[in-house]
């Protein structure tokens, strides 16, 4: 105790410059109070998104209940699609949001969109999905309350004016909570934020987003109470159960190709339709409802069917079962692929069971004494067809144990589920949520070099150079007072202080001692023809322009023409170094 009162007493006494003591230990302090600042803003976030889990999980099921006491049968064609034109007409018009899936939205915030998502994506999603799932629309919750967790994460960081390198962890702790309040899942919501939103497991990450998906599963606990979702008996598997799990995660893995396939092509035909967008959704709907007059249940989330899938409870023959489960493929491609409201969590759970359960009963007749019962089957196809379509292996594994609450089938199902991975790499390129992002070029994978620059701003990349005009002759230039300051190049401007190219001050001494040339060239003609980049410009396009061996510098002009500054090869490579240093310490 003496040492360290000596020792304080030391430290507090220093004049001056600080040292390595007082250094590591202010650092360590501004590192405890971000963690508990980023701690307390968690659960904030935590407590907002498990509230609005709750809001729309409860009012889901009443809109479901009244659908369900609707006294003609003729009704149900219809509610689907009214339900869905008024929901996306809500969203886009009354709301003004336009974005589609939505959790793509989210992904590309956290990537290159710096953080930020617009506030009104906080309700927009809960009203829409609720109208369209609550009447009928073949789809689930999850995406919608991921969506609005996110909005809710990137409001908080905000209003407290959190830096950038905060905002995106945010968005990734609104994630965490929904996910953990809907499914009463909390190791689910924190590995799903990691593994799909964030794309990056480090340390930093843990505490607030553990604390969001805690906080938030607690309020759902609340006000909905402890239930597991889907509640069953232990089951024992056998050896040979190991080779049927593997062989239903190729199966599963191929009808999530399928599903993913049909979205598309919904998406592509309904999107062709010259109407209005909540128009474009009724008319899904109204697939929907024409559909659900033959088997009604397609409708809705489907976790009814699931519960009596994993029981071995189901009251449908297999063959119907076998129907059902391409009936919930178009229902949910008719859904989703107009434009309705909804995720992909609750189809994927159901495509599973449904699939888990068909293979599961073969086996069972094949040898109903080498193989467990077809629940667990059901069990296991859950998990890979979420983990298939999302490229999310622990997401659908984690999953499947927490909303099931056993641990007695981890084996097989984990070599279920990373066989469906594995097989779906090979058909899809990305997830469900990042395909369309990585056609685009706008996918950025978190810590890559090209994430790391869409992330930077420009004056982080640039040097001030020095700007003279393009008709000075070199007799002129050697002549200027700030000749000796020129460094190794300069750029030219025109009479209205356009940007017309660089020059390298190498290029200037061929003429340096032949005095016949210095009245009869000017800079211009020594300029390299360089095609500068608009200041309006994602900064990483710079790594395409600079991946070329004749290229080391960049300019980048203002929207009037006027030049901004030039980033060189060295300057951006730099700070990539740097940057990469900063993320693996953090």
């Amino acid at each position: 105790m003496k040492r360290l009162m000596a020792w304080l007493k030391e430290l507090l006494s220093q004049e001056g410059q600080p040292t390595d003591s007082q250094t590591v230990l202010g650092l360590r302090m501004y590192q405890t109070k971000e963690a508990m600042t980023l701690m307390a803003l968690g659960a904030v976030v935590g407590c907002i998104a498990g509230f609005a889990g709750v809001v729309l999980n409860l009012s889901v099921h009443q809109l479901e209940h009244l659908r369900h006491q609707l006294p003609n049968p003729l009704y149900q064609l219809f509610f689907p699609a009214c339900g869905a034109v008024l929901g996306i007409f809500i969203q886009q018009r009354i709301f003004r949001d336009m974005s589609g899936h939505g959790v793509p939205d989210v992904i590309r915030s956290v990537t290159i969109g710096r953080g930020i998502l617009p506030s009104r994506m906080l309700f927009s999603r809960l009203v829409s999905s609720f109208l369209t799932v609550g009447s009928g629309g073949a789809a689930g919750l999850e995406g919608p309350i991921v969506v609005s967790g996110a909005a809710a994460g990137s409001l908080v960081s905000r209003l407290f004016k959190m830096p950038e390198r905060h905002r995106s962890l945010l968005i990734a702790c609104g994630t965490s909570g929904a996910i953990g309040g809907i499914f009463n899942a909390p190791l689910t919501g924190l590995v799903f934020s990691l593994e799909v939103i964030l794309g990056e497991w480090k340390a930093r990450n843990l505490v607030p987003t553990v604390t969001s998906a805690a906080v938030a599963t607690q309020v759902s606990r609340l006000l909905m109470g402890h239930k597991i979702p889907f509640p069953r008996e232990p089951l024992y598997h056998t050896p040979y159960d190991l080779v049927g799990f593997g062989l239903l995660g190729v199966i599963c893995a191929v009808v999530g190709a399928l599903l993913l396939l049909s979205l598309r092509k919904a998406h592509a035909v309904f999107h062709r339709i010259p109407l209005l967008g909540s128009l474009v959704a009724g008319c899904g709907g109204l697939g929907v409802g024409l559909v659900a007059l033959a088997v009604p249940e397609v409708m809705g989330e489907g976790y009814d069917l699931i519960h009596q899938f994993l029981r071995n409870e189901s009251l449908l023959p297999l063959y119907m079962v076998f129907i059902l489960l391409f009936l919930r493929i178009l229902a949910t491609s008719l859904t989703l692929g107009s434009g309705g409201a909804g995720g992909v969590f609750a189809p994927s759970l159901f495509l599973g069971s449904s699939l888990g359960l068909l293979f599961g009963s073969l086996l069972q007749w094949l040898g109903s004494d080498l193989f467990v019962q077809p629940g667990a089957y059901a069990l296991g196809g859950m998990a890979a067809v979420v983990a298939g379509i999302m490229v999310a292996p622990l997401t659908g594994i984690f999953l499947v144990l927490e909303i099931c609450g056993s641990y007695d089938l981890i084996l097989p199902l984990m070599l279920c589920t990373l066989t469906s991975f594995l097989v779906s790499r090979f058909f899809n390129t990305g997830s469900i949520y990042t395909r369309d992002l990585i056609f685009a070029g706008l996918f950025k994978p978190r810590g890559s070099q090209e994430q790391l620059l869409a992330d930077a701003d420009w004056q982080e990349l640039l040097d001030t150079v020095p700007q003279l005009p393009a008709q000075m002759t070199l007799g002129d230039l050697f002549d200027h007072p700030q000749y000796a300051e020129i460094g190794r190049l300069f750029a030219l401007v025109d009479r209205d202080q356009q940007f017309v190219g660089l020059v390298y001050f190498h290029d200037l001494k061929p003429y340096l001692n032949d005095q016949a040339l210095h009245t009869l060239i000017t800079l211009f003609q020594l300029a390299k023809n360089t095609v500068p980049m608009a200041e309006t410009e994602a900064p990483d396009q710079l790594l395409a322009r600079l991946s070329d061996p004749q290229v080391q510098d960049v300019a980048v002009v203002r929207a009037d023409g006027t030049l901004r500054g030039v980033a060189s090869k060295g300057r951006v490579f730099d700070f990539l170094r740097n940057e990469t240093v900063v993320q693996q310490d953090q």
